[in-house]
């Protein structure tokens, strides 16, 4: 006779692509100890149960809730290495979403209820991802490197908590190998040190800033090369009077800030993206920066040099 047993989790997390923003349901190898994840047909990783917090997990309408959260740190990694391997953290628990007052209508979300099977036939009644997004990567900026941010630039910083019901995100930067589209309009950028010969820097966030458009981010691997790709560039009104009206070419800078700390880290070790995106303007990054002309269906090659 099967056992019907029901918990509660306590936080969840989806892995998104840099480009497309679409969730990444290909097999990752995630290593969080000491959270318990499962992974629900959604993509979702839904923490089970974090340290000092089970007694929370045996209801699915637990009397009480942990006012605070903690941060833990996790690695993913993509074996078929389209995906760059980063380290993330991710806040454990997340706050229950708001009470709501009987005869209230609430918009509809989508209920993801992975099953999963352990000595009886459980079922994990898990939070879903509903159309409102919030990622635990920072939203890029555009604060050059070194230089301190005017008064109307808003620095990025660690985001707020969503509620159980939204999945926090960890953005996933394509390695050189991913695949392309078409039509997008691409940049590989190299980002090397000013040393004789010069040194590929490894883990530096590259950003390409367009204008009215939020900036591309990428990360450099273990060869210095980053890959970005601005999706639904066209045809852009002409400036000049003597040109044509339009023209095919949109103008970008494209930005790297390094950690130089990174140079001293053991082999084998794994970037957090954030430690650098959540403070663009600090003045331990060191930076460069190139203006390049990007066009659709056409690769863009930025090398980028970082005196050291």
């Amino acid at each position: 006779m099967n056992e019907n047993l029901a918990w509660h989790v306590l936080a969840g997390f989806r892995c998104v692509d840099a480009i497309t923003s679409g969730s990444v349901l290909r097999p990752l190898r995630v290593t969080a100890k000491p959270l318990h994840l499962r992974r629900n047909r959604s993509g979702v990783f839904a923490v089970m149960d974090a340290p000092g917090l089970a007694g929370y997990t045996q209801s699915v309408t637990p009397a009480s809730w942990p006012a605070g959260s903690t941060a833990y740190e996790i690695a993913i990694q993509d074996p078929s290495l389209r995906y760059l391997p980063r380290r993330a953290n991710i806040q454990v628990p997340q706050p229950l979403p708001p009470t709501v007052t009987p005869g209230v209508t609430v918009p509809p979300t989508t209920t993801v209820s992975p099953s999963t099977t352990q000595g009886t036939t459980p079922t994990t009644t898990a939070a879903a991802p509903t159309t409102t997004s919030s990622t635990t990567t920072a939203a890029p900026t555009t604060t050059a490197p070194g230089t301190t941010p005017s008064p109307t630039t808003t620095v990025a910083g660690p985001p707020s908590l969503p509620p159980l019901t939204i999945p926090q995100q960890v953005v996933l930067y394509p390695s050189p190998l991913a695949p392309l589209a078409p039509n997008w309009a691409v940049v590989r950028a190299y980002v090397m040190n000013n040393a004789n010969p010069p040194q590929a820097l490894f883990g530096a966030v590259v950003q390409v800033a367009i204008a009215g458009k939020i900036p591309l981010t990428g990360v450099t691997n273990e060869n210095g090369e980053a890959l970005l790709a601005a999706l639904g560039l066209g045809l852009t009104f002409n400036a000049d009077s003597t040109g044509g009206v339009t023209e095919t070419t949109t103008a970008a800078t494209v930005t790297a800030w390094f950690d130089p700390t990174t140079l001293t880290q053991p082999p084998g070790w794994i970037p957090n993206p954030d430690n650098i995106l959540q403070n663009l303007s600090s003045t331990q990054w060191l930076g460069a920066s190139e203006a390049v002309q990007l066009e659709p269906k056409r690769t863009a090659f930025v090398n980028l040099t970082i005196a050291m």
